[in-house]
């Protein structure tokens, strides 16, 4: 019951080393994999960094300080997106594999600041949500068996019921 309400949370710093290390190796493993097809293992390599950059997102919720994978998370979009955008266009494709694939990958870039613009306006609409959970961690816990947190909060009165017709009792 205890790990329910204390999740263990990793160092921020420690999880983007990690990331960032497995990233290198895995980068390096699909560049020298396809020796013979640069075009192939750049576009490889964008795609994971998507991927990669998807696994920095989610793992702001495991780790202490959410602004180092979030800037993890933009980095491996950001060389991801450039990857793909810079393959395409220099590549030498057909005019129409050329228009296609970029298509597809505006469209991963539409999606990508699509969910940023949501997730910072819920970001800051939770902005109050979590000055008050802050205020409430300050405060030392209560016993629910002390008389004092029986009785509520001194000073403020039990809500009224209201009665079906809408009219307080």
């Amino acid at each position: 019951m205890a790990a329910a309400s204390n999740p263990v949370r990793i160092a921020g710093t420690l999880f983007v080393a990690i990331l960032v290390l497995i990233a290198a190796l895995v980068f390096a493993g699909i560049y020298f994999a396809l020796p013979s097809d640069h075009v192939a293992a750049l576009l490889s390599i964008g795609v994971v960094s998507l991927v990669f950059a998807l696994v920095a997102y989610l793992a702001r919720s495991v780790t202490r300080n959410p602004a180092t994978p979030r800037a993890l998370a933009w980095g491996f979009a950001g060389l991801g997106f450039a990857v793909l955008f810079g393959t395409i266009l220099v590549a030498g494709f057909s005019v129409t594999t050329e228009i296609i694939a970029l298509i597809l990958v505006l469209l991963a870039l539409a999606v990508m600041v699509a969910g940023v613009w949501w997730m910072g306006r819920s970001q800051s609409a939770d902005a109050p949500r979590m000055e008050a959970r802050r205020d409430w961690d300050s405060r030392p816990p209560q016993s629910a068996l002390s008389y004092s947190t029986a009785q509520g909060t001194p000073g403020v009165s039990p809500p009224t019921s209201a009665a079906p017709g809408g009219e307080r009792r």
